[in-house]
């Protein structure tokens, strides 16, 4: 702090300053103080200085903190954000101002989550959400982890699921969910586990590890890279597993479409219609 700083004439200009910015006259911002207008007119010319007792609601007035009335208030840095204006629910993690993943605090064995109270619309994070219904999408992504676990959990997601992780995270993903009425698509180097009632769109599945899909109907294709476990009651569209390293368990009632295995698959349906 410069201690050459004369803060009294600047507290008395800030005041005047402020108050013709808020339209007030010096009447009105009296009468507001339960004060005379003298009392006003004598802050602003130097003759005297509110009392520590009146500059809290002096401040609440006009819209300032107590440190910019005395011009001492500290800049705050903005930070551009990685994202768009795209009116999507945004969840992100803060370390004062740089962002985080959940997946930085492993080694504490903390687990950063989202629970969420009623019904929201687009939802884009890095860390587990819970909540009701989701009226559009959720896409989840990763910075730079190297571990973790990714969880959604929710009632109804009216749109498409999107797991996107880099070949260097390897994060197992759960999604459990009674209806996705739009498309399931998961890149993950560790395990992938779906469970659901119903699936409306398409589940493209990619992991390394082991793919597990468990849904009453899936009403689109499904593409499966890795080794994969397929139990479902009808599925509408394909089934395609192109790893021919890994094995294929598909376990179904009704398959309307094709199956088509590039490896060791074991096949347990009522009915492959093609």
């Amino acid at each position: 702090m410069n201690n050459n700083f004369d803060y009294t004439a600047i507290l008395c200009e800030n005041i005047g300053k402020l108050r013709r910015a808020k339209g007030f006259t010096q009447d009105e911002l009296a009468s507001m103080l339960g004060i005379t207008f003298q009392a006003v007119s004598k802050w602003e010319t130097g003759g005297s200085c509110p009392d520590m007792a009146t500059l809290p609601k002096l401040a609440s007035i006009l819209g300032a903190s107590i440190d910019a009335l005395f011009g001492i208030e500290k800049e705050v840095k903005k930070q551009e954000l990685s994202w768009e204006d795209d009116g999507k629910l945004h969840v992100a993690v803060f370390e004062g101002t740089r962002p985080v993943s959940q997946t930085e605090y492993r080694n504490e064995k903390m687990k950063i989550a989202v629970q969420l109270e009623g019904n929201v619309r687009d939802v884009a994070c890095d860390c587990c959400v819970v909540c009701e219904n989701i009226g559009g999408d959720v896409l989840m992504t990763l910075g730079s982890a190297k571990g973790g676990q990714l969880n959604i959990a929710c009632e109804n997601i009216e749109g498409d699921v999107i797991v996107s992780l880099k070949e260097c995270e390897k994060a197992p993903v759960t999604i459990a969910c009674d209806d996705i009425e739009g498309d399931v698509t998961v890149s993950s180097s560790a395990d992938i586990t779906i469970s659901c009632d119903n699936i409306e769109g398409d589940v493209t599945l990619s992991t390394k590890a082991e793919c597990s899909v468990t849904c009453d109907n899936i009403d689109g294709d499904v593409t499966v890279t890795g080794q994969t476990r397929i139990s479902s009651g009808n599925i509408a569209g394909n089934i395609t597993s192109s790893d021919g390293t890994a094995e294929c368990y598909i376990t179904c009632d009704n398959v309307d479409g094709d199956v088509a295995v590039t490896g060791k698959a074991t096949i347990n349906c009522d009915n492959i219609d093609r």
